[in-house]
């Protein structure tokens, strides 16, 4: 599935030029995915109000639509922020929670999950117990979406296992 890194990564022509090529080849894609939500403070789900709104072409060319959730901006409580999530039931169901209405809301098919914390930015190390949590969460994460029609992806670097 391709994936739109938008403003993050690319200039306004760049991106018109990639949803050009998504048309002309939305024959043999099935879906796309694009940088929108990050994770904030209190387990929001942020939208990243930055970036282009792309999901109504991705839509429009027939092809599933995965909006990301990532760690961009980088902040540097990013890592305070995901241990919240990932330790506090509540919190993940909140998050859940909102993940699962904006779905609704803008009729996604589901998600991306890129969550990885800048290790500069990081008062104490990612531990074991953290990538178990972790795991944990996506496993909660995808469940209350399979409930409700949804489904979920995770990205992951290469090498990263």
């Amino acid at each position: 599935m391709p994936w739109m890194c938008l403003e993050i990564c690319d200039s306004e022509d760049q991106i018109a030029e990639q949803l050009s090529v998504i048309q002309t080849k939305a024959h043999v894609l099935s879906g796309v995915s694009f940088e929108k939500y990050s994770l904030g403070d209190d387990c929001r789900l942020v939208t990243n109000e930055t970036l282009s709104n792309v999901n109504q072409q991705i839509v429009d060319n027939g092809l599933d639509n995965w909006p990301m959730i990532s760690s961009y901006p980088h902040p540097p409580e990013f890592m305070d922020w995901m241990r919240k999530l990932i330790y506090a039931e509540s919190c993940a169901l909140d998050f859940i929670g909102q993940a699962i209405s904006e779905a609704k809301d803008y009729k996604y098919v589901g998600y991306n999950l890129d969550l990885e914390p800048v290790l500069s930015n990081m008062t104490e190390p990612i531990t074991q117990r953290d990538a178990a949590a972790y795991a944990a969460f996506i496993d909660l994460f995808s469940t209350k979406l399979h409930e409700d029609g949804l489904k979920l992806a995770v990205r992951i670097r290469e090498g990263a296992l």
